[in-house]
């Protein structure tokens, strides 16, 4: 088989790098106005629980899923406060660069919570009614939009406003007695409208509550118990660093799903692939996930992938082919201290090659992370990504973390990729 050689020497310059046109975000007061989403978790089961179990298993079990979920919700998510197990963030409305990827972080919260209970269940001995009980245990995520405003009392924030009141009265709901479902998530139209999401293509169910003073409210039913089920059994195709045949990795100073949204953005993909251009090619649209495909323009000709394998915000592998070589490729994004790892993993050609292949799928590889890099930093000096910001979510993040959780007896449990 013929292939190509090239150097990428002979490239630079040769791609129009202008600024990816996200939209700066605002500079914000602590009394401001501002529009955004409500991301509330709350754990199902919660008060039943305490009532009926032993206060101190009780309290080892409900820190440990505490914690899962707040491991979940970084930046641009903000942590706000707590109610009993209850966590309230928001983002404001141009946190991310595609919203439609809180539905994920909905999805991955969900499943990191039901991943541990199973661990916490499978490792435990005792008889007692705290760890019999915790298999009632349960999840509910509640996703809202609308405005809000900042109020800072010290080292506490509050958020005031219509539409939060409405976000914390979706808690109490007719879910579960109309679609007997325990783990699930509710969004609102608002919510769903803003996001760009179809819920009818997410297979979610239609909904209407009445609360006084708003009347009746639209929402989407997102069975999450049914999605991981899913989640647990389907597929894995991850290429690693034992099985690629070229790699390379780079680290951003920005957390997993800030690096995320840049991962799986179009104009992003096009300047840190140096594209001329790509769309998406999958008859379905709407968020990204196993099946999107996609069709590139390179100077050397055009490049196609598919979606095989999709885990956001770790890892996402498509099978393509690139003039003329066809394998498989994985992206990772990796959380290390101070911010995450970018990371390209490509697997041995599907056909017969020889050592200047896999040379291309290196200066690829190379060319890949040192670009993402350079975006990140581009868009950091051009204040599109706010180090402040982020810093403050983790801050007000690690405000509500709970030392004493690795004491207990499941604090050392590690919840890893499966793949």
């Amino acid at each position: 088989m013929q292939q190509s050689t090239f150097q990428y020497a002979e490239l630079e310059g040769s791609i129009n790098r202008q600024p990816i046109p996200f939209k700066d975000p605002p500079g914000r007061n602590s009394m401001s106005i501002d529009t955004g989403y409500f991301f509330i978790s709350d754990i199902t089961g919660y008060t039943q629980f305490l009532t009926h179990s032993e206060l101190d298993h009780a309290k080892e079990i409900l820190d440990a899923l505490f914690e899962s979920i707040l491991n979940n919700i970084e930046a641009p998510l903000i942590v706000s406060n707590t109610q009993g197990d209850a966590i309230i963030s928001y983002a404001p409305s141009d946190a991310f660069n595609q919203p439609g990827q809180l539905l994920d972080v909905m999805e991955r919260t969900y499943f990191s919570f039901r991943q541990l209970l199973e661990l916490m269940k499978l490792n435990n001995t005792c008889d007692c009614n705290a760890c019999i009980n915790m298999s009632a245990l349960d999840l509910k995520i509640f996703l809202h939009y609308g405005q809000y405003l900042v109020q800072k009392i010290g080292t506490n924030t509050d958020l005031q406003g219509s539409d939060v009141i409405l976000a914390h009265r979706l808690m109490k709901n007719t879910v579960v007695e109309t679609f007997r479902i325990q783990g699930y998530g509710l969004l609102t139209e608002a919510a769903l409208e803003a996001m760009g999401i179809d819920p009818v293509a997410e297979g979610m169910l239609e909904h209407v509550e009445q609360y006084e003073h708003y009347g009746a409210v639209n929402v989407y039913i997102h069975d999450l118990r049914a999605a991981w089920l899913i989640e647990r059994e389907r597929h894995r195709s991850v290429v690693t660093a034992e099985n690629a045949t070229a790699h390379a990795g780079v680290f951003v100073p920005i957390p997993s799903w800030v690096a995320w949204d840049y991962v799986s953005n179009l104009e992003a993909k096009r300047l840190y692939y140096d594209l001329i251009s790509i769309e998406r090619t999958d008859s379905e649209g709407g968020r990204e996930k196993i099946g999107a495909s996609f069709h590139c323009r390179h100077i050397l000709g055009d490049i196609k992938y598919l979606y095989v394998d999709f885990a956001p915000p770790n890892y996402v592998t498509s099978e393509g082919t690139a003039f003329g070589i066809t394998s498989l490729t994985t992206v990772r994004i990796v959380p290390v201290e101070g911010g995450s790892r970018f990371e390209i993993y490509n697997g041995p050609p599907y056909e017969e090659y020889a050592d200047e292949t896999i040379a291309q799928q290196q200066q690829f590889a190379d060319r890949g992370v040192a670009n993402f890099a350079k975006v990140i930093a581009e868009k950091i000096e051009a204040g599109s990504i706010e180090p402040a910001q982020i810093d403050g979510a983790a801050a007000d993040k690690n405000r509500f973390g709970r030392p004493d959780v690795a004491k207990g007896r499941f604090g050392n449990m590690s919840i890893t990729d499966s793949s």
